[in-house]
């Protein structure tokens, strides 16, 4: 069910969290598979940029840490790497969740825009990694607490960016509104988690897809639970809807 322009987005996240969102599993992966037919290649193109950077960051750790066997690559390397490749690449990733926003708002995205949150670096690194400890802490003392962690809390990165919210705010705000809907969320996982599986039985071609889809679907729950804050009229997206389409 998507909001209208005349809800402000405090009253759309009230209304849903008092239940009043009517969750229909169905419609929201039948419209994010559309959306992610129709940017396909956008998100293809930021997703090699995002490849790139990922790699570009190992070569530099590798040259500088002096790794030359697979030996030299230590318990201890390979967790600093995860750390170093999480803090570089929030940013981009956060980017990239916007663009799962728009993809179900507009009919043009842009390549380029995967850059626009550079200059909130900060935050963003601080709720990824929080994010990231929550989830790890949850999978060493039990996987299931680790998959809910990870379910409840992932809304939070775009609730940094897109509403400003602190850290703590956004974590908060996206635990209480994936419980008011939990057993829709779970359902939305296993479908995902099938589907993951699937892919990795393709040789990983499958994620080329999987990865968009399920950002997008994302974006669709968030822009209707919580209301997307740059939000177009709907003379607006009818425009968009008209015109060519540019990555």
């Amino acid at each position: 069910m998507k909001q209208t322009q005349h809800d402000s987005e405090h009253e759309i996240v009230e209304k849903n969290l008092n239940g009043e969102y009517q969750f229909d599993l169905n419609l929201i992966l039948k419209e994010g598979f559309k959306n992610t037919l129709k940017h396909f290649f956008p998100f293809l193109q930021m997703m090699i940029i995002l490849m790139g950077i990922a790699f570009l960051i190992f070569f530099l750790f590798i040259k500088i840490e002096g790794i030359q066997t697979e030996e030299d690559l230590t318990q201890t390397k390979i967790l600093s790497f995860q750390l170093i490749i999480q803090i570089f690449l929030a940013p981009f990733l956060a980017a990239f969740m916007l663009q799962g926003v728009k993809a179900n708002l507009q009919s043009k995205l842009k390549v380029g825009e995967l850059f626009e949150q550079i200059p909130r670096f900060l935050p963003i690194v601080i709720i990824s990694i929080f994010v990231a400890l929550l989830t790890g802490l949850g999978m060493s003392l039990y996987v299931l607490p680790g998959l809910y962690i990870y379910m409840a809390t992932g809304f939070a990165i775009l609730l940094t960016v897109d509403k400003k919210m602190t850290p703590l705010q956004s974590l908060m705000l996206s635990v209480r509104m994936v419980n008011r809907y939990l057993p829709k969320f779970i359902l939305l996982y296993v479908i995902f988690t099938v589907l993951m599986i699937l892919s990795i039985m393709t040789y990983g071609l499958g994620f080329l897809v999987l990865f968009p889809f399920y950002h997008i679907v994302k974006g669709a729950l968030y822009r209707d639970l919580f209301g997307y804050a740059k939000m177009p009229s709907s003379n607006q997206i009818d425009n968009q809807d008209e015109s060519t389409f540019e990555a």
